[in-house]
């Protein structure tokens, strides 16, 4: 049997804006929550899971 594991990194995905993203002309910085605007929602049941 084949053993392997899937390790999906989420480093700097950008799940929300810092609350000084303004100052630097970034305050849409959230490339999850855009991806998922984009594609009418995500269905990612383990991630939900994991938190």
């Amino acid at each position: 049997m084949i053993r392997r594991i899937i390790l999906l990194i989420f480093d700097a995905c950008g799940v929300g804006a810092l609350p000084d993203a303004a100052d630097y002309g970034d305050s849409e910085a959230a490339t999850i929550p855009n991806i998922a605007r984009d594609l009418g929602g995500l269905d990612m049941p383990i991630c939900e899971k994991l938190g």
